[in-house]
């Protein structure tokens, strides 16, 4: 029987990175997405606006000159 979450003696779960938006690890199998290098679990990136997510992928929001 494994061990419960925080016993000394659980063995750590092997991450694939940590999130750049909360800071958790990412942990295999779960689902994240790779922007440019930069790992974010699923459901973060989710969370986000459109305006957050254009400026994650290097676009700028702005008014329009006249």
């Amino acid at each position: 029987m494994p061990c419960l979450t925080g016993c000394p003696n659980a063995r750590e779960e092997a991450q694939a990175g940590i999130c750049a938006d909360c800071a958790q690890p990412i942990y295999h199998g779960e689902e994240m997405v790779d922007i440019d290098g930069t790992l974010y679990h699923l459901e973060c990136v989710e969370r986000m606006s459109t305006v957050e997510l254009l400026a994650l992928m290097g676009y700028t929001v702005c008014a329009a000159e006249t």
